[in-house]
C-alpha cells in the first residue's frame, strides 16, 4: 500500500503528500542500500513535509524508539506505531513491530488488542492465537485476574484441539501453569503430549528436561532414555543427559554422554566445544582424568577437524600436562587453520622456548614479525636466541625491530625492551651506552629489578655510584629473596663498599641456595620481569663465577684456605679461566 494511500483526510496539499511520498520512496531504497543515517534523515522529511500519513509516521516511530531514551518521544512514536497498525492491522511489517513495542513497554492491554484484532482477521493461522494467549498471560502476572489465566488455558485447547499437541504449544501452557504452581496440570499436558508422539526423539527430550526442572529426576531420566532409544544420533540428547548426569553427580555416566555427544554428528562445534570446556574446567587438576580428556580431544578432532580453537584448547591443556613439546605442536596445527592470531604465535613461541628449540623458536618469531611488525614479544624471544649464540649484533637488530611506543605497550613490556638491549650492549662492550638502557628501563618500570640487578652489578664492577648500586641490589634482593643472582649482585655490592662481613653473609646465602636448588643464572643474565620471560637464559647448576665471588670475599675476610677452596670449585666450572688459575697459584687476588 502506498504512503497516500493511507491518508483518511487531506489536511496538507496535494504536492507536500506527493513529495512526501516520493521522499518516503527514497527512504526506502535507502533502507535497502544499507544507508542507515540517510534513510532517518529522508523519513523525517517525508514526515515533516506529511505529519498526517500513519505509514510514514510509523517508520519514522520504529527508528525512533530503537534509538531515543526520552520517555516523551518514545510515548509520540508508539502513538505512530498505533496508527499505522489501526490503517493496515493485517500487515505483518506492521503488527509486528507494534507487538514488540508493547511487549518492552509493558502495554499488555495493547498486545492483547493486537493478538485480539489479528485473530480475528486471520482465523486460519494458530501464531496469532498463540500469542494473545501468552499476551492473557502476561497480564495475570501483574494483575492476578483468573479471567486471564482461564481465557489463556481456553485458547491453548483451542489450538491444541486443531493441531494437536506439540512441544511449543506444551511449552507456553506449561509456562502459563506454572505460574499458579499447578504441579498436577503441568505432568497432566506433558503425558497428553508424551502419548501423541511417543517416538520423536525431540518431543521425549523435552518432557524430560521439563520433569527435570520440576525435580522429578526419575520422570526426566525415563524420559531421556526413550529420546535416546527414539534417535541414538541425536547429540542434543547425550548433551542433556551429560548435564543431568553431572547434576547428580554421577561422574561415569556423565563421561560416557560427554562421549556420545561429542561423536555425534548433528551436534553443532560450538556446543561440542564449550562441553570440552566444561570438562577441562572441572576435571583438568585431576590427573587420573588426564588420559580420558585426551581422548576427548582426540574424537572431537576425529569427528569435527579443522577447528584452530580445538587445537589451540588441546594446546592448553597440553601445557597443564607438562607435555610442553605436544602443546607446541598442537599451536602449531592451530596456526595452519588461522595464521593471523598473535596470541596463538605467542603461545607457540614460548612453548619452543621451554622445550627448548632454538631454532624453531627463532624461525617462528620471525615469521610472527612478518604478520604483526613491531610486536615487542617476538623481537624480545628471537633475540634470546641470537643472544645465546653470541650474535649480540643480530640481537640487538632485531630487538631494535620492536615498536616499543607506550601507545603500543605496556610502560613493563617497555621496560623490558630496554633492560635486555642493555645486556647486548654491554655484552658489545658498550658499558655507557647498557648503563643508559638500564636507567631507561628502571624509569619506566620501577619494577624492573632485574634491571636495578644488573646496573648495580656494573656499577660494582666499576666502583662507580656504590651508594646507588646498594640500592639497586637490596630492592631487587627484597623483591625475591631466593634469587641466587640477586644475592650474589648485593654480596659483589658490599665487597666493593668495604663491608667483607656482609658481602659474607650475602654470598653464603647465594651458595647455599644455589647448591640446594642445583639452578643459578648467570651473572648479569638473569631471569627476565614477570611480563616477557626468557626461557633459555637459566644454567644448571651453580655458576663459576659465584664461586669466584666467594673467593675473593672469603680472602678480604682474612679466610685464605677456604678462598683457595672457592677457586678451585669455579675452576672446575670453567678450567680454562686463565685469572682463576692464576689466583690459585699465588693464594690471592688477581685482576689481570
Amino acid at each position: 500500500m502506498s504512503a497516500a494511500a493511507g491518508k483518511k483526510t487531506l489536511k496538507v496539499s496535494l504536492a507536500d503528500a506527493k513529495k512526501a511520498e516520493y521522499v518516503y520512496l527514497e527512504a526506502a531504497n535507502a533502507y535497502t542500500q544499507g544507508r542507515a543515517d540517510d534513510y532517518i534523515m529522508l523519513l523525517r522529511h517525508a514526515a515533516a513535509l506529511n505529519p498526517y500519513d500513519p505509514f510514514i509516521a510509523g517508520a519514522l516511530g520504529e527508528v525512533t524508539i530503537q534509538l531515543s531514551r526520552d520517555s516523551a518521544v518514545i510515548e509520540k512514536a508508539y502513538r505512530a506505531l498505533a496508527r499505522r497498525f489501526e490503517a493496515e492491522p493485517s500487515e505483518r511489517a506492521y503488527y509486528i513491530p507494534y507487538a514488540q513495542a508493547a511487549e518492552y513497554l509493558g502495554r499488555n492491554d495493547d498486545r492483547i488488542h493486537i493478538w485480539e484484532t489479528l485473530d480475528r482477521l486471520l482465523p486460519d493461522r494458530t501464531d496469532p492465537a498463540m500469542q494473545l494467549a501468552e499476551a492473557m498471560t502476561a497480564r495475570y502476572a501483574v494483575t492476578v485476574d483468573t479471567a486471564d489465566f482461564n481465557r489463556a488455558m481456553r485458547i491453548y485447547d483451542r489450538i491444541e484441539a486443531a493441531t494437536g499437541p506439540t512441544p511449543e504449544l506444551t511449552a507456553r501452557k506449561i509456562n502459563a501453569l506454572m505460574q499458579r504452581n499447578d504441579t498436577t496440570s503441568v505432568m497432566r499436558s506433558l503425558g497428553t503430549l508424551a502419548d501423541a508422539a511417543p517416538g520423536d526423539s525431540r518431543t521425549n527430550l523435552f518432557i524430560g528436561r521439563v520433569f527435570e526442572m520440576i525435580e522429578k529426576p526419575d520422570s526426566a531420566l525415563f524420559y531421556y532414555n526413550r529420546a535416546e532409544a527414539a534417535d541414538t544420533t541425536d547429540g542434543t540428547v547425550y548433551l542433556a543427559r551429560a548435564d543431568f548426569f553431572q547434576s547428580r553427580g554421577d561422574s561415569a555416566a556423565y563421561r560416557n554422554e560427554v562421549y556420545n555427544a561429542l561423536r555425534s554428528q548433528n551436534l553443532e562445534f560450538p556446543q561440542k566445544f564449550q562441553l570440552m570446556l566444561n570438562v577441562l574446567s572441572k576435571q583438568y587438576n585431576d590427573t587420573t582424568k588426564w588420559a580420558q580428556i585426551d581422548d576427548m580431544f582426540n574424537t572431537l578432532e576425529e569427528i569435527n577437524p579443522g577447528e584452530a580453537k580445538l587445537h589451540q584448547l588441546y594446546a592448553e591443556f597440553k601445557d597443564v600436562q607438562g607435555d610442553i613439546a605436544g602443546a607446541a605442536e598442537q599451536y602449531s596445527y592451530s596456526l595452519d587453520l588461522d595464521p593471523n592470531d598473535s596470541t596463538v604465535w605467542a603461545a607457540r613461541v614460548s612453548a619452543l622456548g621451554r622445550i627448548p628449540d632454538e631454532d624453531a623458536l627463532l624461525r617462528d618469531s620471525r615469521h610472527a614479525l612478518e604478520l604483526f611488525p613491531g610486536n615487542a614479544y617476538f623481537s624480545l624471544m628471537g633475540s634470546f636466541v641470537l643472544a645465546r649464540r653470541e650474535q649480540y649484533p643480530q640481537a640487538l637488530l632485531l630487538l631494535d625491530s620492536a615498536d616499543i611506543s607506550l601507545q603500543r605497550v605496556s610502560p613493563a613490556v617497555a621496560a623490558e625492551v630496554h633492560r635486555v638491549r642493555g645486556d647486548y650492549l654491554e655484552k658489545l662492550g658498550m658499558r655507557d651506552s647498557s648503563m643508559t638502557e638500564y636507567e631507561l628501563s628502571i624509569g619506566l618500570d620501577g619494577n624492573n629489578f632485574m634491571a636495578m640487578n644488573n646496573c648495580a652489578y656494573f656499577m660494582a664492577l666499576d666502583s662507580i655510584n656504590l651508594d646507588r648500586a646498594e640500592l639497586y641490589a637490596r630492592m631487587a634482593t627484597e623483591s625475591d629473596s631466593t634469587s641466587t643472582t640477586f644475592i650474589d649482585t648485593y654480596a659483589w655490592v658490599a665487597y666493593r663498599k668495604g663491608d667483607f662481613e656482609k658481602a659474607r653473609a650475602l654470598i653464603d646465602r647465594a651458595i647455599e641456595l644455589s647448591e640446594s636448588s642445583g639452578v643459578v643464572s648467570s651473572d648479569e643474565d638473569s631471569e627476565s620481569d614477570e611480563e616477557i620471560d626468557n626461557p633459555l637464559e637459566s644454567e644448571e647448576g651453580p655458576s663459576a663465577e659465584i664461586y669466584d665471588h666467594a673467593g675473593d670475599i672469603y680472602f678480604r675476610c682474612g679466610d685464605v684456605d677456604r678462598a683457595i677452596e672457592y677457586w678451585r670449585r669455579a675452576l672446575a666450572i670453567e678450567p680454562d679461566n686463565k685469572l682463576i688459575k692464576k689466583k690459585i697459584s699465588t693464594k690471592r687476588i688477581v685482576t689481570e
